[in-house]
């Protein structure tokens, strides 16, 4: 299946890349440029997260972090943008494979 996208929509999938390749290379100032200051991202355990905390946690514990979205769906409402997608990680933590598909 194809995902299309208006002309906002295919900015908006950009910056989303652009926020994981930010946490990919443990960068938080790259990931705030891209992220309001109250931004957080809620993990499946319950976990909240802002974008330091984010990255101080990847620095800790893991290395070639890589995030790949496929079937994103994006709403645009005036200036705000709520995008759902399906995610596939892999990296290392604590120097072991680890990978998720997150749907």
């Amino acid at each position: 299946m194809q995902d299309i996208y208006s002309e906002d929509s295919v900015q908006v999938k950009k910056v989303i890349d652009q926020i994981w390749l930010a946490l990919s290379e443990q960068n938080v100032q790259k990931m705030n440029k891209f992220c309001s200051t109250d931004w957080h991202l809620f993990s499946a355990r319950g976990s909240v997260y802002s974008t330091k905390q984010l990255t101080d946690k990847h620095i800790e514990i893991m290395k070639n972090f890589t995030l790949v979205t496929s079937q994103m769906n994006i709403k645009i409402m005036g200036n705000t943008a709520l995008a759902t997608y399906n995610a596939q990680m892999k990296g290392l933590i604590k120097e072991k494979n680890w990978e998720g598909i997150f749907l």
